[in-house]
């Protein structure tokens, strides 16, 4: 009698036992779940967030790299010769002044491209609306800016010379390229705000 009930004493220890092993294994695979599905979640925002700031910060560089290109200002020593000296070719030093300009907007073009595939696969169909618009931007302005380097000293329409100016060199109110750019980075800014904003 005594054996018998210590024997059942043993099988129900036995059992609390592998009751207790199951419940933490249990607990245990709910927990790895839990901080699996909690990283899947910081990864995903992480890689938004790393995109999403790279892709601003581009966007802004291209904006200041823009409006410092098509500045309306030239400085004296911007030219390539002294606008005094008799080698002096108005058309020559403009694409000189105009190419010198361009080089941080390429690099800041550039980078801005760089990080578009990325986006796009994580922003889908708006970036690349954003990235045509970019594009028609661009292209715009050179061609409207190789349109003016012909045009200097080869004509006499001053008022269309003046009308390609304005687009080469902002500063006006009228600026067409500069408000089509602004838009963009508003569109942009919307975009990517939202995962900007640390919660």
């Amino acid at each position: 009698m005594l054996l018998l009930t210590s024997t059942g004493y043993s099988n129900t220890i036995q059992v609390i036992k592998d009751l207790f092993l199951i419940i933490t294994s249990l607990i245990a695979t709910l927990i790895a779940i839990y901080t699996l599905n909690q990283w899947r979640k910081e990864f995903k925002a992480k890689t938004y967030f790393d995109c999403a700031y790279r892709l601003l910060k581009s966007t802004y560089s291209l904006r200041d790299t823009f409006a410092s290109m098509r500045a309306p200002f030239i400085s004296p020593n911007e030219n390539e010769v002294d606008p005094r000296s008799n080698l002096f070719d108005e058309s020559s030093n403009t694409q000189f002044i105009l190419r010198n300009r361009s080089a941080p907007f390429k690099e800041s073009l550039n980078n801005f491209y760089s990080i578009l595939p990325e986006a796009e696969v994580l922003f889908k169909t708006e970036i690349r609306e954003i990235k045509k618009e970019v594009n028609d931007i661009v292209s715009l302005y050179i061609m409207k800016r190789n349109e003016y380097i012909q045009l200097i000293g080869n004509t006499n329409n001053f008022e269309h010379l003046k009308e390609v100016k304005s687009f080469v060199y902002g500063g006006n109110n009228e600026d067409v390229l500069n408000g089509r750019l602004e838009n963009a980075i508003i569109r942009i800014e919307n975009l990517l705000t939202e995962h900007i904003i640390l919660k």
